[in-house]
């Protein structure tokens, strides 16, 4: 199979060899399951919709 290629071994023994492995998932964990306070919007559309108002065509009077 050509995935043990691509997926990365273990690099320790342990509770440390897996953190490589956790950070991915605990960033999508982040994504579905935050809210953002004030908003009560989730995480993902939130950034989204600060990005947008950020980089939005400004008009100077």
């Amino acid at each position: 199979m050509k995935a043990t290629e691509y997926i990365p071994a273990i690099p320790g023994i342990g509770l440390w060899g897996y953190i490589p492995h956790l950070i991915p998932f605990l960033i999508c964990l982040a994504f579905a399951h935050v809210t953002h306070p004030s908003t009560g919007m989730g995480l993902f559309t939130f950034i989204k919709s600060y990005l947008a108002c950020r980089m939005r065509k400004r008009t100077f009077l």
